[in-house]
């Protein structure tokens, strides 16, 4: 469900990056014969800011899926459906740890705050053509 539900704005994003690339880069891989999927191979690589930016957005939205999964299917069967979001809420709120729960909420944010560091990191490691 949340591929479709993203899917839109993420590929809105990298038409983003596409357009606003130089149209240089389409022009020298047109002269030097590259057919379609060779052009992607090369302008794949100038398009890493927006990737990571979509990478990132679908990592935090992973973290955050609660309704979906309290929707459809409950948290079960099992714990086949338990993410640490819906992990939070059941310790919190059906089980009364608090404390447990808390700890996870913190858990989770230190997780998000690392990955926002790594992708910093590696956008200031590389070029941005666009």
């Amino acid at each position: 469900v949340s591929v479709w539900q993203t899917f839109g704005y993420y590929a809105v994003i990298l038409l983003a990056g596409l357009q606003a690339m130089p149209k240089d880069f389409y022009e020298a891989a047109k002269v030097d014969g590259a057919g379609t999927f060779a052009t992607l191979r090369y302008i794949l690589p100038l398009l890493k800011p927006m990737l990571f930016v979509v990478i990132f957005l679908a990592t935090i939205s992973g973290f955050q899926v609660y309704d979906q999964i309290y929707g459809l299917t409950g948290g079960g069967p099992g714990y086949a459906t338990m993410t640490l979001t819906y992990y939070l809420y059941w310790k919190g709120f059906e089980n009364f740890e608090l404390g447990l729960a808390d700890a996870v909420g913190i858990f989770v944010f230190f997780v998000s705050l690392g990955l926002a560091l790594i992708q910093r990191k590696a956008l200031e490691a590389g070029k941005s053509y666009v």
